[in-house]
């Protein structure tokens, strides 16, 4: 696995390693977003896959279902309500989705339920993990 790097404290501007950084926060169970481990090149190939609906990977069907919202009214009020009313929980799941815009979530992401003209489009899928790997789709419905 690649080393991870910061910015050196000094303020040289140079990278230097991320000493002692557990990416799995000593976890010894299993943890949502934690347990994938790839290359760059191959994280690419999946996204790339995904993206394109490759269908060596999936089916239409479920390509269609990753991207669908998958909370009921009280789950999504319950997100709604966690993001609004807190200022760090939105910066860490809300995914620069306006911080009042309607949200959702799919088996893939964050789904920004509203549009945000010259922004974001309704139905764009958001997925975020460490170290600060984002990704965005806008797949037409």
């Amino acid at each position: 696995m690649a080393e991870l790097s910061m910015r050196d404290p000094s303020g040289s501007g140079k990278a230097v390693p991320l000493a002692n950084f557990d990416i799995v926060n000593s976890s010894h169970d299993c943890l949502g977003g934690g347990g994938a481990f790839a290359t760059a090149q191959d994280f690419m190939t999946l996204l790339k896959a995904v993206l394109s609906e490759d269908k060596k990977l999936l089916q239409p069907n479920s390509y269609r279902e990753l991207f669908a919202p998958q909370l009921n009214v009280e789950s999504r009020q319950g997100l709604q309500k966690l993001l609004d009313e807190d200022e760090e929980m939105n910066c860490l799941y809300g995914m620069n989705v306006p911080m009042f815009g309607r949200k959702s979530w799919s088996l893939g992401g964050l789904i920004s339920m509203d549009d945000y003209n010259g922004y974001m489009s309704k139905n764009t899928m958001l997925w975020g993990g460490m170290p600060n790997i984002i990704w965005v789709s806008l797949r037409s419905v």
